[in-house]
Formats: C-alpha cells, structure tokens, sequence
C-alpha cells in the first residue's frame, strides 16, 4: 500500500480518501514539515526489520502542490 503510495501524490493514505481529507493532511504536514521543520516520516515495520520508510512531504508531487501558502495569508 505505501509503495503504491509513492506514485501518487497525496501526504498519506487517509488523504488520498477523498479531496477534503487530502487537503487537510497535506495542509497539517506542510505546516509540520515546512514551517515547524519536523520530521515526517511513515516507517512500516516486520517486527524489527525495517520493510520500507518513506517522507511523504519530500516528494516531487506534494511539493509541486503550491497552494498550501495561501493559508499563511492575512484575510482581506
């Protein structure tokens, strides 16, 4: 499921449910990872070994999606 996440570009699986959720999530994440400058990463697991990680927020596609800034804008 995350792999086939990569390809696409929606911040998470939850976002890609419908467009609201996606613009929520990918609202929340810019906030934490661009503004905030944490870390956001999915990381799933078989027990110890790690089976894939990847930084959703680093990808061509959620950052092609320049949008998110006009939250940050005063209303007039």
């Amino acid at each position: 499921m995350y792999a086939g996440l990569r390809a696409t570009p929606f911040a998470s699986v939850y976002g890609s449910a419908d467009w609201y959720d996606d613009l929520a999530e990918l609202v929340a994440l810019h906030h934490w990872t661009q503004v905030l400058r944490q870390p956001f990463r999915l990381v799933v697991r078989d027990g110890e070994a790690l089976v894939t990680s990847y930084e959703p927020m680093k990808s061509p596609q959620a950052r092609a999606f320049t949008h998110v800034e006009r939250f940050y804008r005063p209303s007039p």
